[in-house]
């Protein structure tokens, strides 16, 4: 059986999805914390240091979720950061249940102001509508397969107009088959297709007028045909990072000539979760050593860090040096 598709056409990405659509998690398992958490408080010292995040797999993983709230559930009920004057910046999210408890709906409120950002209401799968008090987008629906994944995205503005529209096409064992997006003007933006059994992939941009902006396809872990139209650079699609498992990252940065730089990426991590890395190392086709993240870490008993220390390497700096330190301090339920 083939593996899972694990290519993604995004230029700057967090390798840490997957191919097939996950599981149903927690707000907290997804904010990358284990056991019954109530709180968090995360402070963040960063050097001077001149480091800059390449384009593609995450080296220096940011803080999710810095200093959050969570009901026994898991559910998130506050989200932000505390500025070092102690104002609190971010959002309290109130949470409807029903005679079950299964939540029906989320309003998340600006701290500062007391004013609604959004309102969410779920269904048995997940969010099925989205209204936003600001913004291009006023409104937001989304519909589930019945298996329970993501089918189709709608978004529309203030005058009820659609802005975009986004599907997928999933098969029984959870893995895409096809996404495509259009946008304000009902016009197809990309389109791509995946075939598990033969492990091909294909996909495509388009421009204002419709025609092809660039296409690509994949299989047995490579580009196998690139073409743009242009040598327009970040465009979407024109970096192709594959999941080879293990913690092996290829990414293929591509050119108007066809021609596609190879880098690889590893990931080591301090837990079978793989929540948390112990280094990061971004090689050439060559395999010279670009980029690199080293941590350390404190964690409690209920395996989430409490202390995190970072130290990178690029080639503008070349010696391993310290570039962030974060604490946190946690608080469970019971």
């Amino acid at each position: 059986m083939p593996m899972p598709r694990r290519v993604f056409s995004s230029f700057l990405m967090i390798a840490m999805a997957a191919g097939a659509q996950p599981k149903h998690r927690t707000d907290a398992q997804v904010d990358g914390f284990e056991g019954a958490i109530h709180t968090v408080a995360t402070r963040a010292e960063v050097a001077p240091v001149k480091w800059q995040q390449p384009s593609g797999p995450t080296v220096v993983m940011p803080l999710f979720c810095r200093d959050c709230a969570y009901d026994p559930d898991g559910s998130r009920t506050k989200s932000g950061q505390t500025l070092d004057s102690g104002e609190f910046v971010g959002e309290e999210i109130n949470l409807t249940r029903d005679g079950l408890g299964h939540i029906i709906a989320r309003t998340r409120v600006n701290v500062s102001d007391g004013k609604i950002i959004q309102q969410e209401t779920d269904g048995p799968f997940g969010p099925v509508q989205e209204i936003y008090s600001a913004g291009p987008v006023a409104r937001s629906t989304k519909s589930y397969d019945r298996l329970g994944n993501l089918s189709e995205w709608l978004s529309f503005d203030a005058s009820g107009q659609q802005v975009s529209r986004s599907v997928i096409r999933t098969n029984p064992d959870g893995q895409w088959t096809e996404r495509a997006a259009w946008g304000k003007d009902g016009q197809l933006t990309y389109r791509e297709t995946y075939d598990p059994d033969t492990d091909f992939q294909h996909f495509e941009t388009y421009d204002d007028s419709g025609a092809v902006k660039l296409t690509f396809t994949f299989s047995h872990d490579k580009v196998q045909t690139f073409w743009s139209a242009t040598e327009e650079p970040n465009q979407y699609g024109s970096s192709v990072v594959a999941n080879k498992g293990k913690g092996d990252f290829d990414q293929f940065l591509c050119h108007q000539d066809g021609h596609c730089d190879v880098n690889h990426v590893h990931y080591a991590y301090a837990d079978s979760t793989k929540q948390n890395p112990m280094s990061v190392e971004w090689r050439n086709s060559d395999g010279m050593l670009l980029y690199a993240a080293y941590y350390q870490y404190d964690f409690d008993a209920q395996h989430n860090w409490t202390k995190r220390s970072v130290w990178v390497l690029s080639p503008e700096i070349p010696e391993r040096t310290l570039y962030e330190t974060d604490t946190r301090v946690i608080t469970y339920w019971n």
